[in-house]
């Protein structure tokens, strides 16, 4: 199902890099684990964010994970 949502990013013309954004994209969303579902969300959402562009989307995507991350682990004692 994924590649179909991914695969609407792309048109003619488009370049390696995004190709490779979108297999990316394709794998992440094809992980069945349920504890993913947030992660998921928040790759939809970048992709909404940055149609047509889905190495920008992907770069969303994992600059606000590092975030998410990063704060996570400031709360946790050393």
């Amino acid at each position: 199902m994924s590649r179909l949502v991914t695969r609407q990013f792309l048109g003619r013309g488009s370049t390696p890099l995004q190709g490779q954004a979108c297999e990316i994209i394709d794998s992440i969303l094809d992980d069945p684990p349920p504890e993913l579902d947030d992660v998921k969300r928040r790759l939809y959402r970048c992709l909404a964010a940055h149609p047509h562009a889905p190495e920008l989307a992907l770069l969303a995507h994992l600059m606000e994970t590092s975030q998410l991350v990063n704060a996570e682990n400031d709360d946790v004692p050393a």
